[in-house]
C-alpha cells in the first residue's frame, strides 16, 4: 500500500499545519461560517440561493445523516445507515438539516459502508478515510476539517489490514470548494 501514502498528508503534518497557523485558518473558516460568509446549509438567511459544498454533512428532515460526496464528476449523498458509523468519523456534533428541495440537486445517492473509519497505520502518521474495502488519503488539514472528521476518531491499523484495501481518489481542499446551489 505503499503507493497510497504519497496522496495523503500524515496525521503529524495535518496537525501541524493546523498548530503552525495557530489554527488560524481553521479559525477564520469558522468564522466565516457563522457570519454566514460560506453558505452551506445554514448560511445566510432569507431568500435566495444556498449552497450545498462537498465535504459537509447534513441530515434531512427524516433524520438521516448525508456525507456530501464526489462520484466521478457527480456531486452525491452518500447516507449513512448507522448512527455508529457517523460517529466514528464525525463525533457527536449534529448535521444542519437540509430542506427536502435541496435534495433534488444531488446526482445520485449511495451509502457510506458500515464500519467506516479513520485510521493511520501503526508507526505511521498517513490518514486515512476508510470506507468499506477502500482508502482515501485525506491530503490536508483543511480538508479534513471541511469534511467535519473528527481529530479524536483516529484509530490505529496494522499495515496488513491497510494492505486489504483498494486506493480511491484523496479527500483534498479543491474538492470540497465543488458545490450545488438550491432556492432557499
Amino acid at each position: 500500500m505503499s503507493d497510497i501514502k504519497a496522496g495523503a498528508l500524515s496525521l503529524a503534518t495535518l496537525q501541524g499545519i493546523r498548530k503552525a497557523s495557530g489554527s488560524r485558518a481553521l479559525d477564520e473558516f469558522v468564522a466565516s461560517q457563522k457570519k454566514g460568509a460560506d453558505p452551506g446549509p445554514d448560511g445566510p438567511k432569507g431568500p435566495g440561493k444556498k449552497k450545498v459544498f462537498v465535504g459537509q454533512v447534513v441530515r434531512n428532515a427524516a433524520g438521516t445523516f448525508f456525507l456530501v460526496d464526489l462520484q466521478g464528476d457527480k456531486i452525491i449523498a452518500r447516507g449513512f445507515s448507522e448512527g455508529d458509523t457517523y460517529a466514528a468519523l464525525h463525533g457527536t456534533t449534529a448535521p444542519a438539516l437540509l430542506p427536502d428541495r435541496a435534495f433534488l440537486g444531488f446526482d445520485g445517492y449511495q451509502p457510506v459502508a458500515s464500519g467506516s473509519s479513520l485510521a493511520r497505520v501503526y508507526g505511521s502518521d498517513t490518514v486515512w478515510f476508510v470506507d468499506g474495502a477502500r482508502a482515501r488519503g485525506i491530503t490536508s488539514a483543511e480538508a479534513f476539517e471541511r469534511y467535519r472528521f473528527s481529530w479524536e476518531r483516529i484509530q490505529t491499523w496494522s499495515q496488513e489490514a491497510m494492505d486489504c484495501l483498494s486506493q480511491d481518489p484523496d479527500l483534498n481542499i479543491s474538492l470540497s470548494d465543488r458545490f450545488f446551489e438550491y432556492d432557499s
